[in-house]
């Protein structure tokens, strides 16, 4: 256990030093929800809001994943530098752990932070109550969970960060069309017809 705590203090601290991490994870999905809201400033709904915020933390959780995180790890087998972690007296599955807590523990607190913050500033608090507060926990904790696996698994599979930075494109992609922030899911075409013409372009 103490050594799984380590790892987790270290790679939170090597997270919060990054600053493209820093950027993409706090700073841009402010940044897309201003652009958002001023580009659509004559659409004032709560429904309109909500969509935006849950939406952004949607991207927000699947790029830390697919991006984030395999690229992170990409980089540090390429450098070597797990080596470090493994003279340590742990297991795979120890360091495995410690590395989707830490990206888990960042990305959920923040996704919180930003969605109560952004209700209350675009006054709209009210729709939250607590049987919304822990349906949303479990919904983004479960969501996060099965995307940071998603993202051992890849890194596990493909070997450099080209093949991963292809395999995420194509993730993000569905994950963009999917999230009904930029274009509303009633005007996508059917599932089947956008998985296949999409395809294509690959």
């Amino acid at each position: 256990m103490g050594a799984i705590l380590s790892i987790l203090k270290l790679e939170i601290k090597s997270y919060l030093t990054n600053t493209s991490a820093l950027f993409w994870t706090f700073i841009y999905p402010i940044l897309m929800l201003l652009l958002l809201i001023f580009v659509f400033s004559k659409n004032t709904t709560e429904i309109f809001y909500f969509n935006n915020i849950i939406g952004l933390m949607g991207l927000l959780i699947i790029s830390s994943a697919i991006f984030g995180l395999t690229q992170a790890i990409t980089s540090s087998r390429s450098h070597n530098i797990f080596l470090f972690y493994m003279l340590s007296p742990t297991t795979f599955k120890q360091i495995t752990l410690a590395l989707i807590a830490s990206r888990l523990i960042v990305v959920i607190l923040y996704a919180f932070i930003f969605i109560v913050l952004s209700f209350y500033a675009l006054n709209i608090i009210t729709i939250l109550n607590f049987k919304a507060l822990i349906l949303g926990f479990v919904s983004v904790f479960s969501s996060a969970l099965f995307c940071f696996c998603l993202a051992i698994f890849v890194a596990r599979i493909f070997q450099n960060e080209q093949s991963i930075l292809g395999f995420c494109n194509i993730i993000n992609l569905y994950a963009l069309m999917s999230c009904n922030v930029f274009v509303p899911l009633e005007y996508l075409p059917n599932p089947k017809h956008l998985f296949f013409t999409t395809l294509i372009n690959f």
